[in-house]
């Protein structure tokens, strides 16, 4: 059965006192709690059970087991079509576009990015002062991605080319 008393200053005078005088229940283990707090009890809340649990796998889990990278399609070391127009844009913001401003900087980087993209996309209406077209900068992506594959086929056909030709040269040079 809980001890009822009070903590706090001694009162000042009758029915007064300094106002932190607080009046708690002692259990038999000599903790204290307000009366209109439940007693506290030994019990563990199940939500703190499985979330002990849950540590506990997380800690004796292998050290083998681990998620694979994700490559996003590209290969370390190539650079895929948006790093290339990306770098280009930062290029042309620089140097041949900086003494621009507005819509006609803008229209300079896509030209200068791809001439034949900007030719396809923009030639016939270029942008406007204020005009935003995520459509027509969309379409321009896709281009330089198209325009971009197209050039890195061809430069492997290149090497392809070179090798073939270095080696009939290296067979050929052998036999005479």
């Amino acid at each position: 059965r809980p001890i009822r008393g009070w903590i706090g200053a001694p009162s000042v005078g009758v029915g007064q006192s300094k106002g932190f005088d607080l009046l708690l229940d002692a259990t038999a283990d000599g903790t204290a709690h307000h009366p209109s707090s439940p007693p506290p009890t030994m019990k563990t809340p199940v939500s703190t059970t499985i979330l002990m649990a849950l540590l506990l796998c997380a800690v004796l889990m292998p050290t083998g087991v681990t998620a694979k990278k994700r490559s996003h399609g590209a290969s370390k070391g190539k650079q895929t079509a948006d790093q290339e127009m990306r770098l280009k844009k930062l290029d042309c913001e620089r140097n041949m576009c900086s003494h621009l401003a507005g819509e006609s900087r803008i229209n300079c980087q896509y030209k200068c990015i791809s001439e034949p993209c900007y030719t396809e996309i923009y030639g016939h209406d270029e942008l406007e002062e204020g005009e935003v077209d995520t459509e027509r900068g969309r379409l321009f992506g896709f281009c330089y991605r198209r325009f971009f594959r197209q050039e890195m086929e061809e430069r492997k056909e290149r090497v392809r080319r070179e090798a073939a030709e270095q080696r009939a040269r290296l067979t050929g040079g052998m036999r005479s």
